[in-house]
Order: structure tokens, then sequence, then C-alpha cells
């Protein structure tokens, strides 16, 4: 009895302990790759690190004029309806959601669990986020008169990640220059005319170039000039 006890006992801490593990990871992960790390015990550093991940920025073009024409629960309604579909996306393309600032989305791909070629995961994730925006336009248009567009920059390089903030507050979170990098390049997105903008890094770890338009260095707030692709998705890509 005093063996089967332990052995209850050791089986509860176990299932406590993955759920604690679950509960952490699902804030960042979708649920497949949660199942995946608990299952297969991946060893996941929560604490701080070094690494070099591709980030996803991802912004919606007029926002503020946006929330000045709309009643803030039918923009709730529409927020949520759009943030919930981009995760979505990020999630099944193996990528981890970082944070939305305010209607902005930051992703990253390869910082928790190791992928292939995190640039590729990211550039899908762009296209089929493009992709999808039409079919949310075309609904909220019918309900509410309303759509919108938005803008994507991509970039790869080395960042920190862990957990910030304060004891009664922490955030896991990815900071470096290649996360501001990516929020300057979907900035530029509306100078250069094209709805996602590349750093030369992403593009230079892609398999092909198709589709992609070169733009040349262009020089961005708070940094040195940076070589850039443009790519405009349609309707047939991948």
């Amino acid at each position: 009895h005093g063996a089967v006890a332990i052995e209850n006992a050791n089986l509860a801490d176990q299932m406590k302990k993955e759920e604690t593990v679950r509960t952490n990871l699902s804030r960042y992960l979708s649920p497949q790759i949660v199942d995946r790390i608990v299952k297969d015990d991946v060893q996941v550093n929560l604490g701080g690190s070094r690494k070099v991940v591709t980030v996803l920025f991802s912004d919606i073009r007029n926002f503020t004029t946006i929330t000045e024409s709309r009643p803030p629960d039918q923009l709730v309604t529409i927020l949520n309806e759009y943030f919930t579909e981009m995760a979505q996306i990020i999630f099944e393309n193996q990528g981890s959601l970082d944070k939305y600032i305010g209607d902005a989305i930051v992703a990253v791909f390869g910082s928790l669990i190791p992928l292939e070629n995190p640039a590729r995961n990211a550039t899908f994730a762009a296209i089929q986020m493009m992709k999808r925006l039409p079919e949310l336009n075309r609904r909220w248009e019918t309900y509410y008169d309303f759509y919108m567009n938005i803008g994507i920059g991509i970039n790869t390089g080395e960042v920190f990640l862990g957990n910030i903030g304060s004891p009664e507050r922490m955030e896991f979170t990815v900071i470096g220059d290649p996360v501001n990098v990516a929020s300057r390049l979907e900035s530029l997105t509306k100078e250069v005319g094209y709805p996602i903008v590349i750093s030369h890094e992403v593009a230079s770890m892609l398999a092909s170039r198709d589709g992609l338009v070169e733009l040349g260095e262009h020089a961005i707030k708070g940094h040195t000039p940076v070589a850039v692709f443009g790519y405009r998705p349609t309707p047939a890509a991948g």
C-alpha cells in the first residue's frame, strides 16, 4: 500500500508539473507544439538565452483613424476575430506568439523550439496572413461596412529571449535589434508599396525568390540602411 501511495503521489506530481508546463507554453505556442514538448520532454529554456530567430511584425493600416470611426464594442469584436485568425496561421507555421502591441502582432520563429528554416516558416505565415485577410474583409464589409489593410515586416538575427519584467509580472519575450528592424520594415511597406517587406538575411534563407522584388538598401529610423525585398501575394500564391 505504501509503494502504491508513493507511486500515486509521484504520478500526481508529474501531472501537476505537465499541466503547469502546458499552461505556460499555451500562451505562446499552438496546442500541437505544446503536446510535442510535453510528451517528448523537450527542454525549453524560459530563463534567458541568445538565439538566432526570425521575427514577424504585422500592423493594421490607419488604426488610429479606424478607432475614431467605430464603436468600441464593434472594434473589439473585429480585432478579436482578426487576432484569432492570424494567431492560428502563425501557430500552423510553428511560430510562437510573442505579444500584441495595440493592433500589432509580434511573432517569432525558431525561438522556443528549433526549426529547420525559421525564415521560410515566417515568410509562409506572412503570405497566408495576407491571403486570409480578404476573406475576413468580405465578412466585415457585410456585417460592419468595414475593411482593413495590413503590412508585414520580417527579419532574422540574434536576439535575447527570456522572461522579462518584475517579480510581480513576468513576460517571456524577445529583445534585440532584429526585433526593431522587423518593426521598421513593416513601416517601410507603406513607402515601397509592397505589403510584405523582408530583409536580405531572410531572403538569403529562402530556397526560391520567386515573386520577391529586390528594392535595394533603404534607410530606416535609428539604424544603418538595410537591403530589403518586397513581396505582393497573389491569389495563386502558396
